[in-house]
C-alpha cells in the first residue's frame, strides 16, 4: 500500500517537473524572441490584442491591467525582462536535470530557489493581484512539497 502511495506521488513529481520545464523553455523561448523584437513592435501587439476587448467592455479589468503595464513598458524594462526570462529558464532547466539525474547538490538548490521564488511571488501577489501568478505560485508550492518529499524519502 505504501509503495503504491509513493509510486504515485513519484509520478506526480516527474509530471510537475515536466510542467517546470516546459515552463523554463518558454522562458527562454520567449526571452529570445523578445530580443530581437523592438519595443514599441511588443507595445503595438499587446495593444491591438486587447483593442477589442476594451471596446467591447472599457472596464474589462484584465485589459485595463495589462494596458496600464504596457504603458509602462520601456527599452531598460524589455532588457531586463529578456535577461530576467533567459536566466530564469536556463537556471531552472539545469537545476531540473540535475533533479533528474538524482545529484545530491540539485535538492538543496532547487528547495531554496524555489523557496526564495515563492516567497518573493506571494510578495508579489500583496502588490500586484494576479490570478496567472497566484495559479503559478500555488503549483511551485505543491512542486516544491514535491522535491523536498522525494529528497526526504531517497535520501539522497
Amino acid at each position: 500500500m505504501e509503495e503504491t502511495k509513493e509510486k504515485k506521488i513519484f509520478a506526480v513529481y516527474e509530471f510537475g517537473l515536466l510542467l517546470k520545464t516546459m515552463q523554463a523553455l518558454l522562458e527562454v523561448g520567449i526571452g529570445a524572441v523578445l530580443y530581437f523584437i523592438s519595443t514599441n513592435n511588443i507595445v503595438n501587439f499587446i495593444l491591438k490584442i486587447i483593442h477589442g476587448e476594451l471596446v467591447e467592455d472599457p472596464n474589462d479589468f484584465f485589459a485595463n491591467l495589462i494596458l496600464k503595464d504596457v504603458h509602462q513598458f520601456s527599452f531598460s524594462g524589455k532588457h531586463f525582462l529578456i535577461f530576467y526570462l533567459l536566466t530564469h529558464g536556463i537556471v531552472k532547466l539545469i537545476i531540473i536535470v540535475g533533479l533528474l539525474q538524482r545529484k545530491k547538490w540539485a535538492y538543496p538548490v532547487a528547495i531554496f530557489g524555489l523557496g526564495g521564488l515563492i516567497m518573493y511571488q506571494i510578495y508579489h501577489l500583496l502588490i500586484n493581484h494576479s490570478i496567472a501568478l497566484l495559479i503559478i505560485t500555488i503549483i511551485d508550492i505543491i512542486i516544491l512539497w514535491l522535491i523536498f518529499h522525494e529528497h526526504k524519502v531517497k535520501k539522497i
